[in-house]
């Protein structure tokens, strides 16, 4: 059984949450069960270099590089309802990074599925290091 919160005290959590989002270094996000783009943080529209106000209109799966890596992470939230691992992602101008990416099913308290969030890092930096050290 949950305490009861007073009204006021939930505000401030609600605010610290908010806050908590659009001021996080990753880039953060959430999509409707189609994959429509609804709510991103700061340091996504500066990851994915996107103008603003793409909420509505942008779907994820144009923002991989990989259709391959976008299935993979499809079927996993599919079958388990959460992914974790690296992605191979492109910004709105193509460029294409490597991103460690952790998603999960978004699901109401009906049990209802109801979208996805989602939390990525460009890693692109830390993969061509690995890469020269086991070369």
């Amino acid at each position: 059984m949950h305490a009861l919160v007073p009204i006021n005290q939930s505000a401030q959590q609600a605010n610290m949450l908010e806050l908590m989002v659009q001021q996080a270094p990753d880039a953060i996000c959430t999509t409707d069960v189609g994959g429509t783009l609804q709510l991103c943080n700061p340091a996504f529209e500066a990851l994915f270099h996107l103008p603003p106000k793409q909420e509505g209109t942008l779907l994820m799966r144009d923002l991989f590089a990989s259709q391959e890596d976008y299935q993979t992470v499809s079927d996993a939230l599919h079958t388990h309802g959460h992914f974790r691992g690296e992605v191979l992602n492109k910004r709105i101008n193509g460029d294409e990074f490597t991103a460690m990416l952790s998603a999960n099913d978004i699901v109401d308290e009906a049990g209802a599925v109801s979208g996805t969030m989602g939390s990525s890092r460009d890693i692109s930096e830390q993969t061509l290091l690995e890469s020269r050290y086991t070369s």
